[in-house]
């Protein structure tokens, strides 16, 4: 396999936005949001953070943060030596939805640079701390090329709808995927989109490009992109770290 080379003969510019201001209600915890944890010596932001910052893959990261713990994001970030030595990481407040923070971080790489037409933007969940250099290569390779991708993994349990406690159909899962994060797109057209107002009861770019007719390019992925949404993600995660040289 050749390695992914990616903006060597032109002034593309890779951004990347970090979700970290969910509130985290179905972790179960309230006084410490799982972003903030810790996880295998180091926290679950500052794991996912470093990953990004030692891809060199991006001009700019932002970190959309929640207002009441941005001191202890901020000391997260300070208290690592190699974090940030290009500088190119910042910090904005998250909104009320994902949304809004996800315009948030859109807001803030605006107010620093102008947008041209090959620039990418990746956005990424705080909470996906394995995801490494290779898949946030592929996804921005195949938005380069298709305009917007994300990773994806065929579903290896059985799906079914349930209302009221009950299982009341079991649709043909046999194209159904597990559709994660990073999502990576070309900037200009998603501004276009926004500026359209095709954000709107949207939760991520995916939906977006495909609210307007444009069908996000998959990239398949594996256990890295394992999410900790249930307290007993994090052994699992911490598990993946001890052994990763046996995967």
């Amino acid at each position: 396999i050749f390695p992914i080379k990616i903006n060597l003969s032109s002034n593309m510019k890779i951004f990347c936005g970090i979700l970290a201001s969910g509130t985290g209600e179905r972790f179960l915890n309230k006084k410490t949001p799982k972003q903030l944890l810790p996880v295998a010596g180091s926290t679950l932001f500052t794991i996912t953070l470093k990953k990004i910052d030692d891809s060199g893959l991006f001009d700019r990261v932002v970190v959309s943060l929640l207002e009441s713990f941005e001191s202890s994001f901020l000391d997260c970030i300070e208290s690592e030596p190699d974090l940030n030595k290009n500088n190119n990481i910042t910090t904005t407040i998250g909104g009320k939805t994902r949304m809004d923070s996800i315009l948030s971080v859109i807001r803030n790489i605006e107010g620093n640079y102008r947008i041209e037409d090959d620039d990418i933007f990746c956005l990424v969940d705080s909470n996906r701390p394995l995801i490494d250099k290779d898949l946030y290569e592929r996804v921005v390779k195949a938005a380069i090329k298709y305009s917007i991708s994300c990773p994806s993994r065929i579903l290896s349990d059985g799906v079914g709808v349930v209302k009221k406690g009950f299982l009341t159909n079991i649709p043909d899962k046999e194209q159904l995927h597990s559709i994660q994060t990073p999502e990576a797109c070309n900037f200009n057209k998603l501004l276009q989109l926004i500026k359209k107002g095709g954000h709107h009861g949207k939760l991520g770019l995916c939906e977006i490009f495909l609210g307007a007719g444009i069908q996000p390019k998959v990239v398949e992925s594996d256990y890295k992109t394992h999410k900790i949404t249930h307290p007993e993600d994090i052994l699992v995660i911490e598990a993946f770290i001890k052994n990763k040289n046996k995967i």
